[in-house]
């Protein structure tokens, strides 16, 4: 094992023991479990409709805001599926099959242009975009089933406008079959998006003059929230769950569990010809990677950010510091 493995592995060894034996239990209570009403994990819905072998999807970016725990609100910019809906972090999810040609509208209502980026799929780089108030089609073919990620393209804004939330999933599904690239190996009973960002709360409040050196996000986000607002994952014991990471921020991630382990089946779209069992994996900085947890008959799972990611800009309670940002929690009705 490198250095780079030796510390992730440690810091999940710690990040855990400090999860499993905190003092304060109020600190880790959690809503009401998701698996009290039989629900089990599955992809959020996704607005693309599918009409002749094309899927086609329209993403709007938009200005918003994000409620942030402890009371503060910040300044987005995100993705939204109609004119008429708010923006949200992550972007909605874009959701295909292998062979069907995917078509996206970009309308753009920033003051900037802004263009689509699609990594790993065949479309030459935009770096012209939509201008505000324009529109602006991607299409390609889903050649290969997957996990990957959209975001703001290489126009001269497109690094900030990344930073300030414009990202998503992008999921390309197997023609037949409940597997994440459509074998037997990667077969899955539950599937779950976990995507992950992060927020700085000054440079979000002035992102066209903010100086990127000293971009340092405060908060960190799974799907939009941060913990205690995090969504529980619920599944059940001896299901095989997919756990579909996305990074669309722009630090490096090691995602742990406190109680399983992961077999990590796929990276950036591309099955592994050789999957491996970890505690904990790094999901770098735009790329994304394919986890199934064979899941053990416990209730609560943590999983978390194991670089100890798990707190709201510090916020403490009695001179301790709260768990929160990267946190949430696979659930069963085990004991």
């Amino acid at each position: 094992m490198g250095s780079r493995g030796f510390l992730t592995a440690c810091g999940a060894i710690i990040a855990a023991t400090a999860l499993l034996t905190q003092p304060a239990a109020a600190a880790l209570r959690a809503p009401t479990r998701a698996h009290d009403s039989g629900a089990a994990a599955v992809l959020p819905p996704s607005p693309c409709t599918l009409s002749g072998g094309t899927r086609s999807c329209e993403l709007w970016a938009k200005t918003g805001t994000l409620a942030l725990p402890g009371g503060t609100t910040v300044p987005i910019w995100g993705y939204a599926a109609t004119a008429a809906d708010p923006p949200t972090l992550p972007g909605p999810l874009l959701l295909a099959t292998v062979g069907e040609t995917v078509s996206i509208t970009l309308h753009n209502t920033l003051a900037d242009a802004t263009s689509l980026g699609l990594p790993e799929q065949e479309l030459p780089p935009d770096t012209a975009g939509a201008p505000p108030g324009g529109t602006r089609t991607y299409e390609f073919t889903a050649t290969r089933p997957g996990t990957f990620r959209y975001e703001a393209g290489l126009t001269g804004g497109g690094p900030r406008q990344v930073a300030m939330g414009l990202a998503g999933a992008l999921v390309v599904r197997p023609v037949s079959g409940n597997s994440a690239y459509g074998t037997a190996a990667t077969a899955f009973d539950d599937e779950a998006l976990v995507v992950l960002q992060g927020v700085d709360p000054a440079f979000n409040a002035a992102p066209a003059t903010y100086p990127t050196a000293k971009y340092r996000p405060r908060y960190w986000l799974i799907n939009g929230a941060a913990y205690p607002g995090t969504a529980e994952i619920p599944t059940a014991a001896g299901h095989r769950l997919l756990l579909r990471y996305v990074n669309a921020g722009l630090e490096d991630h090691p995602m742990s569990l406190a109680g399983a382990f992961q077999q990590v089946v796929g990276a950036d779209g591309r099955a592994l010809g050789h999957p491996y069992t970890v505690l904990s994996d790094t999901v770098v900085a735009g790329g994304t990677m394919d986890a199934i947890v064979s899941v053990p008959a416990v209730s609560r799972i943590p999983l978390f950010e194991a670089a100890r990611h798990i707190d709201n800009a510090g916020h403490t309670t009695g001179g301790s510091v709260d768990f929160g940002g990267m946190l949430t929690f696979i659930t069963t009705a085990g004991p």
